[in-house]
């Protein structure tokens, strides 16, 4: 077959990393590469599809057999050898690091082979991205950047089949704990406590919750206590003096107070005219 080859056609970031595809072909090879290495921000990496050879890398041989992967980093030097013909995928990389973090991708550039586990989800991966650059649809830059992820994401896994790679993520979660504690706790929660949580002082979790909701935290703490009560009045059979123990109150009194202030109308009335059963 003829070489289908596209030269410099994509940039993305990755992690700490821009990465340039200088070079991205299939290729039939008939002929033997020699030995060459690539720059300290390079790499290349090779997958065959059939055919066999060796693959030579810094004096060690490798059999190339149908599905085999190699990767080869900065300053390794690399050799192939065809015995039949070989249909080839091959993709160069430019990686320049712009952060300092030590991230999973460092690793990338040191990989010389992998064995490989999942081949036929490799080989999918490389013909996708082939189909993107060939046809160059809407949108094929977003979808050939998430192939590529996805493939070094892959090949990382082969590598690393016995490790899992984490990193913290900074998750802005402060909604979440907010709602989740008004939602669960609210019978106990303070402004001070809830302060506390969120790592902040009451006078900014004030300013916070009047940002966020347009409400006061004593108004949200009622709210919450209201809902709780209009949910088991029509969803339960327990005593009025329950609830009202059960949302904090101290006096039955008081509850009923709140709770025909807030929604006009006294609890016993609200569950005789509104219970399901």
């Amino acid at each position: 077959m003829d070489t289908i080859f596209f030269k410099d056609i994509l940039q993305f970031q990755f992690e700490d990393y821009i990465i340039s595809v200088n070079d991205f072909r299939l290729q039939t090879l008939t002929k033997s590469y020699p030995a060459h290495y690539h720059s300290h921000n390079s790499l290349e990496i090779h997958f065959y599809e059939s055919g066999t050879g060796k693959m030579i890398i810094d004096d060690t041989q490798y059999d190339i057999n149908p599905m085999s992967l190699f990767v080869t980093g900065p300053f390794v030097n690399h050799e192939q050898i065809v015995y039949t013909p070989l249909l080839k995928y091959f993709l160069y990389l430019t990686m320049n690091k712009i952060g300092n973090s030590n991230n999973y991708l460092n690793s990338l550039t040191k990989i010389k082979n992998i064995a490989i586990s999942n081949k036929k989800n490799i080989l999918e991966l490389f013909k996708s991205i082939m189909y993107e650059f060939q046809n160059k649809k809407i949108g094929f830059e977003i979808n050939s950047e998430c192939l590529l992820k996805l493939l070094i994401i892959e090949i990382l896994r082969n590598k690393n089949s016995d490790k899992i790679m984490t990193k913290e993520l900074k998750v802005d979660n402060i909604n979440y704990t907010i709602e989740e504690i008004f939602l669960n706790d609210f019978k106990t929660i303070t402004i001070t406590k809830l302060a506390t949580k969120l790592y902040t002082s009451p006078r900014q979790l004030q300013r916070m919750l009047k940002a966020k909701y347009n409400k006061t935290f004593s108004q949200l703490k009622l709210e919450a206590k209201m809902n709780f009560a209009k949910n088991q009045l029509l969803n339960s059979n327990i005593k009025i003096s329950e609830i009202s123990t059960l949302c904090g109150y101290s006096s039955t009194e008081h509850f009923c107070q709140h709770f025909k202030k807030y929604f006009n109308i006294t609890p016993l009335k609200f569950r005789k005219a509104y219970q399901k059963y």
